[in-house]
């Protein structure tokens, strides 16, 4: 009866194969809490603005990445009880997401906090700003007040 050890055989290959598939596909999720240290000098290149518009031609959300030293900046602009958040994610040439987290800034209206990253030279970025609520760890995004994704390099 060599049928029965074959499709054994064959059903644990597949199964092995189906298994290695959805764990490689599977990207959590960095989250980190910016700092008051500054970033080193030099220019962002990739800003997005999100949160509520207040007027003003202001947001209450910028989140920026500088590419040299992958820097992120985070600036929080209203007085609203929010924390101001970069969200990211590290795209390979083939469009698949192989790091993302996000950022965030719980100090306050008028604050500036950053973060540095060790990130894939080379590859697609996109960020956003959003605002969310952190409670110790305890996170959530309001997805409605994020900006749109903004592209760019590592």
């Amino acid at each position: 009866m060599r049928i029965p050890h074959i499709l054994t055989a064959v059903g644990t290959s597949a199964a092995a194969l189906m298994l290695t598939a959805t764990t490689a596909t599977a990207v959590s999720s960095e989250v980190d809490l910016g700092t008051a240290s500054p970033i080193p000098g030099g220019n962002s290149e990739i800003c997005a603005e999100g949160g509520w518009y207040t007027g003003n031609d202001s947001h209450r959300t910028i989140a920026c990445f500088m590419k040299s030293g992958d820097w992120f900046h985070v600036v929080d602009q209203d007085a609203d009880g929010y924390a101001a958040v970069a969200l990211w994610q590290v795209q390979d040439a083939r469009g698949t997401v192989v790091r993302q987290g996000s950022v965030w800034n719980n100090s306050g209206y008028s604050t500036h906090r950053y973060k540095n990253k060790d990130l894939p030279e080379g590859y697609d970025l996109s960020i956003r700003a959003c605002v969310g609520h952190w409670n110790g760890g305890n996170i959530s995004i309001v997805k409605e007040a994020c900006s749109a994704w903004k592209e760019g390099t590592t």
